[in-house]
C-alpha cells in the first residue's frame, strides 16, 4: 500500500510565459548542455552580478534556486539528475540580495525549462543523531583556538571530516550531505567542539586498511549514534520539466 501523502497548495514558478506573475529577471542569461566527463567538483562562481554554474544537472539548480537539499527535490524526468548544463546569467544589480537572487534563478528555470513545482510531505527515511551509550567523545575546542585546524569551518571530504570550534548543527548538516537524508540533533549538545573523523563512505571499495563506515566511525570516535527510522518530511515535488535550447 502506498503511503498516505498530505497534499499542500500548488508553488508555481513565476515567469513571462503565464505560470505565475512577472518577478524578477536576469539581465542576460545562458544554458549550454556539456557533454564532458570531468573528475572535479564544479563550484559555482559569482562576481559582482555575475553568475557561472559549470556543470550543474537541473536537480542542483533547483536546489540552488529554492535553498534545498538534493533529496529533498522528488519526481521528475530521468534525466533531472543526469543531464548535465554551463548557466551563465547577469544582474544588471552588481549588488543584488541573496532572495532576489533566488526569485531570479526561479524564474530562469521556470522560463527555460518550464518548471513546475509543488510541496508536499512525504515520509522519508532519515536519521537522528544521538549520544551513544556513556557520554560522547566530542572535544571541546580549546581557549587558546583551533591549532592547525580551519576554525569555525567543517571541512568533508571522501574520507574524513575536520574542522575546528565546530556547532552541532554544522556538523549535523555535512552528515546530512553525506547520507544524502535528513538527519535531526537529538545529541542536546550545545557547546562547540573540534572533529577529526576518519570513515568510509557507504559503497566504497573497503580494503583491509580502510577506516570504518561512517556510522561505526561516528560512534567509536565521536561517541555518537545515527539512528534509522522513517518521518514525514516536506518535500519539493517536480510536476514537469523540458529540456532548454540553447541561448
Amino acid at each position: 500500500m502506498r503511503p498516505l501523502l498530505l497534499l499542500l497548495p500548488l508553488l508555481v514558478l513565476p515567469n513571462r510565459d503565464g505560470y505565475g506573475a512577472a518577478g524578477p529577471e536576469f539581465e542576460v542569461a545562458t544554458i549550454k548542455l556539456n557533454t564532458s566527463t570531468p573528475n572535479v567538483i564544479h563550484i559555482p562562481q559569482s562576481v559582482g552580478g555575475r553568475f557561472h554554474f559549470p556543470f550543474n544537472s537541473l536537480k542542483m539548480l533547483i536546489a540552488t534556486a529554492y535553498k534545498l537539499k538534493p533529496f529533498e527535490i522528488l519526481d521528475g524526468p530521468s534525466w533531472l539528475a543526469s543531464n548535465r548544463y554551463d548557466v551563465e546569467a547577469k544582474s544588471s544589480d552588481p549588488n543584488i540580495s541573496e532572495a532576489d537572487f533566488r526569485l531570479m534563478m526561479q524564474n530562469l528555470l521556470a522560463d527555460r525549462f518550464k518548471l513546475k513545482i509543488h510541496k508536499e510531505t512525504r515520509e522519508l527515511p532519515m536519521f537522528s543523531l544521538v549520544v551513544a551509550k556513556g557520554t560522547s567523545k566530542l572535544r571541546l575546542t580549546p581557549e587558546g583556538g583551533c591549532g592547525a585546524m580551519p576554525c569555525g569551518v567543517l571541512i568533508p571530504s571522501m574520507t574524513r571530516m575536520h574542522g575546528g570550534n565546530i556547532s552541532m548543527h554544522q556538523l549535523v548538516d555535512a552528515l546530512s550531505n553525506l547520507l544524502a537524508a535528513p538527519v535531526v540533533d537529538n545529541t542536546g549538545y550545545t557547546a562547540p567542539f573540534d572533529v577529526q573523523l576518519e570513515f568510509t563512505r557507504e559503497g566504497a571499495l573497503v580494503t583491509d586498511d580502510s577506516p570504518p563506515s561512517i556510522f561505526t566511525a561516528i560512534q567509536e570516535q565521536l561517541g555518537l549514534r545515527l539512528e534509522a527510522h522513517k518521518a514525514p518530511a516536506e518535500v519539493l515535488v517536480i510536476d514537469h520539466a523540458e529540456k532548454p535550447s540553447e541561448n
